[in-house]
């Protein structure tokens, strides 16, 4: 649930400074892993190897807390019959990472343990209730909200909602071109 995530040197107040992070990985390498835990999914073995990355981030700088970190994955909520039509149809999920979890496949069944229940919770919220509420919003009123929340620093009174966002989009299925020039990659970036 929102506002369970550890409480992190990662939580604050919006700053001017931003960090943002992207890696490629090797699909064959990804799915060979996936074949280590039975069920486990691609996109499971995605957010094991981001919370190895932020456990050995976090270890480094000895500031690991008892609690896993928790993250908002994106998830799409297009049904098959609409494949392909414009406009966003998302959701969230709220996944704890197994940040506390030291066994690299442990972490991973872990994860794919917490994916399962992030589904299932998922499905009982109405389809496109992240972007019905976000209709609900003005535009205005959601940048008074988030400039009261820096401005009085609820950031350090109450855990945040989650620590990281991880996102895995799969890319354009045909190669794209922008005034001749190729894609090479896509990467996703989650809102600030």
């Amino acid at each position: 649930m929102p506002f369970t995530a550890p409480d992190t040197f990662l939580s604050g107040a919006v700053a001017i400074e931003r960090k943002w992070d992207s890696t490629i990985l090797d699909l064959a390498r990804v799915k060979a892993l996936r074949s280590l835990v039975d069920g486990a999914t691609l996109n499971d073995v995605v957010l094991a190897i981001c919370a190895g990355a932020l456990r050995r981030y976090f270890l480094e700088k000895q500031q690991l807390p008892e609690e896993p970190l928790v993250a908002m994955v994106p998830v799409s909520t297009r049904a098959n019959d609409i494949h392909g039509s414009m406009g966003n149809q998302i959701s969230a999920m709220f996944i704890q990472l197994a940040t506390n979890v030291d066994d690299p496949l442990k972490r991973l069944h872990k994860i794919q343990i917490n994916t399962l229940v992030g589904k299932l919770y998922k499905e009982m919220v109405a389809a496109n209730s992240l972007m019905s509420y976000a209709e609900l919003v003005p535009f205005g009123l959601a940048a008074m909200a988030t400039r009261f929340y820096s401005q009085v620093l609820l950031a350090k009174r109450i855990n945040p909602p989650i620590n990281v966002i991880i996102t895995n989009v799969l890319g354009p299925q045909s190669t794209l071109y922008l005034a001749g020039h190729k894609l090479l990659f896509n990467m996703g970036m989650g809102p600030i």
